[in-house]
């Protein structure tokens, strides 16, 4: 349960997520990463669909010139690999996480006014509300980060209350 009092303009939190590590809840995440935590990474389909796409039109329309075809190439070779470079990337990426000893396993995660306590089968862990470097909030879950590099992925389904979302996000961004 949520718990909003009023002290000094403090709102307390106390929220429980839990969620099964399974293909879905990591397709969401991938979806979720690509979207709103990557760079350049959600540019790459549309970007190689769109190299193929000129090089094809250079190629087969403007080709008469050899210098013409020689770009029309470049460009349908330039998306030929980068199509094939982000569909290998992300198949490795679920086939790391289905080989995971957490893949099946539920996960708990309590947010109270003190900080964030993580359970699963493999570990047990406290985190201050300090140590979070970044959040991150999609709109079917957040990303928090304890360290450069490393996230964990809460999904919005599994939160309950879900209103505690906001002011998760808000004490976060409060300690940074």
């Amino acid at each position: 349960s949520l718990h909003y009092y009023r002290d000094k303009d403090e709102t307390m939190i106390e929220a429980t997520a839990r969620f099964r590590m399974d293909e879905k809840l990591y397709h969401q995440i991938y979806d979720d990463w690509i979207k709103y935590v990557s760079r350049g990474r959600k540019w790459t389909v549309p970007s190689a669909s769109l190299s193929i796409l000129a090089g094809l039109v250079i190629f087969l329309r403007l080709g008469l010139d050899s210098r013409f075809r020689f770009v029309g190439l470049v460009l349908l070779l330039m998306g030929i690999f980068n199509l094939i470079w982000h569909f290998w990337e992300k198949r490795k990426w679920f086939k790391a996480r289905s080989t995971a000893k957490v893949t099946g396993e539920e996960v708990e995660i309590h947010f109270t006014d003190d900080g964030i306590s993580l359970k699963s089968p493999l570990t047990q862990s406290q985190v201050d509300w300090k140590a979070i470097l970044k959040v991150i909030a999609t709109k079917r879950g957040m990303f928090l980060y304890p360290q450069q590099g490393v996230h964990f992925y809460i999904p919005d389904s599994a939160l309950v209350p879900i209103e505690a979302k906001e002011l998760i996000v808000k004490r976060i961004k409060e300690n940074l």
